[in-house]
C-alpha cells in the first residue's frame, strides 16, 4: 500500500512539474515578447529622434551665415530704402462655431487659420552648397508685419512658428 501510494504521489508530482513547465515556459515566451517590443519601440524612438537631430545641426553654419547683421526691428527693405514690403495674407475659415443674433448687435464665432508670406532678401541663400531647403524659426526672432486680428479665441494662437523657405521668402503659419 505505502507503494501504491508512492506511485500515485510519483504521478501526481509528474503532472504537477508538467503543468508548471508549461506555465514557467508561457511565461518565459510573453516576458521575451515584451521585452523585444520594448526594444523596437526604444530603437524607434531612436532614429526618430536621430532624424529631427541630424538636419538640425546642419542648419548651424547655414544660421551662422544668416543671422550676423540681422535685426528683427527693421522690415525687410527699410534698411535699404527699397519700397514697402508686400506681405500676402489670408484666412481659412475652417468651422464657424455659433452665429448669435441680438438687436442691435451680431457676432460670429469661428476657428480659422492665418496664413502670411514675404520676402526678405536679409534671409535668402541658395541651394547650392547644403541641402536646407527649410528652416523653422520662433517668431519673436524674426520680424513679423504688424497685421493682427482684433478679437481671438481664449485657446486660439495667432503666431506660432515661422518657415524660412529657401528663395521662396518667409511664411508665417
Amino acid at each position: 500500500e505505502d507503494e501504491e501510494n508512492w506511485t500515485e504521489f510519483i504521478l501526481f508530482f509528474r503532472l504537477l512539474t508538467n503543468h508548471w513547465i508549461k506555465y514557467y515556459i508561457y511565461i518565459y515566451i510573453y516576458i521575451y515578447i515584451y521585452i523585444y517590443i520594448y526594444i523596437y519601440i526604444i530603437m524607434l524612438c531612436y532614429l526618430q529622434a536621430r532624424k529631427k537631430i541630424k538636419p538640425r545641426l546642419q542648419e548651424i553654419p547655414l544660421l551662422a551665415a544668416l543671422w550676423p547683421g540681422y535685426d528683427p526691428v527693421f522690415r525687410p527693405g527699410e534698411v535699404e530704402l527699397a519700397g514697402p514690403t508686400i506681405v500676402n495674407f489670408s484666412l481659412t475659415i475652417n468651422d464657424i462655431v455659433y452665429v448669435k443674433e441680438g438687436t442691435m448687435q451680431s457676432a460670429v464665432n469661428f476657428l480659422a487659420n492665418v496664413k502670411m508670406a514675404w520676402l526678405d532678401p536679409r534671409l535668402s541663400w541658395t541651394n547650392d552648397e547644403l541641402s536646407i531647403t527649410k528652416l523653422h524659426f520662433p517668431t519673436n526672432k524674426l520680424w513679423t508685419p504688424d497685421i493682427r486680428l482684433l478679437r481671438k479665441t481664449k485657446s486660439g494662437k495667432l503666431l506660432s512658428n515661422m518657415t524660412l523657405t529657401c528663395g521662396r521668402g518667409i511664411t508665417l503659419l
